[in-house]
């Protein structure tokens, strides 16, 4: 008989992670960024309330739930609940945005095409951010248009970036000095730089921005992108990002976020539900609230009056 495809639809509770064989209590918290203290004192219903026992299929509590409420950021809940933003980010992946990088040329102090693919981890709407830290890289704060694609970039020139003035032939040019000061047929001196074709023509991509300072890329949607689905993007040599001076490896994955939704997509219902921060709460800290051992959501803080 012929094979039979079936979908199959799982639902994992937030916040929880179920034991396998193997698992200990300081292996799961290492999984998950923590000390096994944290964890430890999440689950009193251990049995015998023993953290070296802790047998498979056991349902592992990681931390508390918070609903997200408006205004609120990132920055303000990690200080508030004294905790990293990395750490929030890492316990709710759905914040998160696989990144892979690849690099063209690579020449160690010297200006690179820059080619991501973002794949994000849940439903980013048009006129959202996605932030990519790349720590290894410099070059003066740039922003433009990006394309899909630059396999084979057209050479343009520009005669702004190159005047007999001030440069001489074959002299570098051009924004990230990615050009060479040459003569045109017409015996004029110009920069001849390498342009992506088809830059600002991306489908998704409105425009990239890179700040020096944060060493971060951001990358401004016009076009709703899905859970899982891949986006390509090509930062043109122009922009002037430049390779570290050291040569070596360079880093293939990188580390990308989306900002802190109010409200998520969820795909098994199909909706828009309230988003709850998975919080793996810090062990000694009496300015928070919460009952640990019970299936319990951060109270809000109540003012003093």
């Amino acid at each position: 008989g012929g094979r039979v495809v079936r979908c199959v639809r799982v639902m994992v509770h937030k916040c929880r992670h179920v034991v396998e064989d193997g698992d200990t209590m300081q292996s799961v918290a290492y999984v998950h960024r923590a000390d096994w203290l944290q964890i430890y004192y999440s689950n009193p219903n251990l049995p015998g309330y023993n953290p070296h026992h802790v047998a498979p299929g056991h349902n592992l509590r990681l931390g508390v739930t918070y609903k997200v409420r408006q205004n609120d950021h990132l920055p303000q809940l990690a200080e508030r609940f004294l905790v990293t933003e990395e750490n929030l980010r890492h316990a709710n992946p759905e914040l998160l945005v696989n990144v892979e990088a690849s690099y063209d040329p690579v020449v160690a102090d010297s200006t690179s095409q820059i080619s991501l693919v973002l794949t994000p981890r849940r439903r980013i709407y048009a006129k959202e951010n996605i932030t990519v830290h790349l720590p290894h890289l410099s070059g003066s704060s740039w922003s433009g248009p990006v394309s899909e694609a630059c396999v084979a970039p057209t050479v343009t020139a520009v005669y702004a970036h190159c005047n007999e003035k001030t440069h001489a032939p074959e002299e570098r040019c051009g924004p990230g000095h990615a050009g060479v000061c040459r003569y045109d047929a017409d015996g004029g001196l110009a920069c001849m730089e390498p342009r992506c074709e088809g830059t600002g023509a991306h489908g998704t991509v409105r425009a990239v921005a890179w700040d020096l300072g944060g060493r971060r890329l951001t990358v401004v949607l016009h076009a709703t992108v899905e859970a899982g689905q891949a986006v390509r993007v090509v930062v043109p040599r122009a922009a002037g990002l430049t390779l570290p001076p050291r040569g070596g490896a360079l880093p293939e994955r990188a580390v990308g976020w989306v900002k802190l939704p109010e409200r998520i997509y969820d795909p098994f219902l199909q909706a828009l539900v309230p988003m709850e921060l998975c919080v793996v709460m810090p062990v000694c800290d009496d300015a928070l609230t919460c009952l640990y051992g019970s299936d319990c959501s951060l109270a809000e803080r109540k003012t003093a009056q």
